[in-house]
C-alpha cells in the first residue's frame, strides 16, 4: 500500500483514510481486468465495502470500538509541572517576571513616537521546540509596546486592553532580533502602538503585534 496509507496509519487514520487511499489504485486494476465475456470485471470490493473492514490498530494512538481514545490527563501533564525545575521556581524573587523577560535588551534608538531594541535569544526564553517562546514574544509586546508611549509625552503608560499577534517565523537561540515599536494613536484614554520583531541579520519579519492601552486618567476628587 502506498505512503499516503502508511502516514495515515500512524497518526491513527489508518481505518478512515486507508480505503480512501487505496481507492484509485484498485479502481485502476478494475478497468484492466476482464471477465469470461470480455466486459470490464467489476470491483465489489472498492470504498463501500473497505469502509466496513475492521480498522487497524495504531501503533501511537490506543483505538476502542474503531473510535479514538483521549488521553484527557495530557491535557494535566502540560500544565501542571513538576520536579527540580519547577521547584526551584519557587526561590525566585517577587515580580521577577519582567526582568527575566527583559534582560539583554539593548535600546538601538529613541525618538518621538519609535523605539529600536535588539536582543540576542537567551537559552531562557525558548520554547519546548528550540526557539523562542510565543510567550516570551508577548511580553515583549507588551512591555516595549508601552515603553513608547513615553515618547511621545503621555505621563504614564496606562494599562492593557488588548494584545493581538501574528507570529510569522521562529527566532533561535543565539539569533539577533531587533524590534521596533511605533506609537500609532497615544490620545487622552487611548494609547495604540504596534511592534514588530525582525531578524537582524536578513530584516525578515519573526512577528508583527498591536497593543492598545488605556491610559487612565487622574481623578478630579
Amino acid at each position: 500500500m502506498g505512503s499516503t496509507y502508511e502516514y495515515a496509519s500512524k497518526c491513527g487514520l489508518g481505518g478512515v483514510l486507508g480505503p480512501l487511499c487505496e481507492f484509485p489504485s484498485r479502481a485502476r486494476s478494475s478497468r484492466t481486468e476482464k471477465d469470461h465475456h470480455g466486459q470490464p470485471k467489476k470491483d465489489t470490493n472498492l470504498i463501500g465495502h473497505n469502509l466496513q473492514r475492521e480498522s487497524p490498530r495504531s501503533e501511537m494512538t490506543d483505538t476502542k470500538g474503531g473510535e479514538v481514545q483521549i488521553d484527557m490527563e495530557a491535557a494535566r501533564r502540560y500544565l501542571e509541572k513538576e520536579g527540580e525545575t519547577a521547584a526551584s521556581v519557587d526561590s525566585l524573587p517577587d515580580k521577577f517576571f519582567e526582568p527575566f523577560i527583559m534582560k539583554g535588551i539593548k535600546v538601538d534608538r529613541i525618538e518621538h513616537g519609535t523605539i529600536v531594541c535588539s536582543f540576542k535569544v537567551p537559552p531562557r526564553l525558548l520554547n519546548g521546540g528550540g526557539f523562542l517562546h510565543g510567550g516570551a514574544t508577548a511580553t515583549l509586546v507588551d512591555l516595549v509596546g508601552s515603553a513608547v508611549i513615553y515618547t511621545v509625552g503621555a505621563p504614564t503608560v496606562g494599562v492593557s486592553v488588548e494584545i493581538n499577534i501574528s507570529y510569522l517565523d521562529s527566532a533561535y537561540p543565539g539569533e539577533d532580533v531587533e524590534i521596533e515599536a511605533k506609537a500609532l494613536r497615544v490620545g487622552k484614554a487611548v494609547a495604540v502602538v504596534s511592534v514588530e520583531f525582525r531578524k537582524k541579520k536578513t530584516g525578515k519579519i519573526i512577528a508583527q503585534g498591536r497593543h492598545t492601552k488605556y491610559l487612565a486618567l487622574a481623578s478630579k476628587l
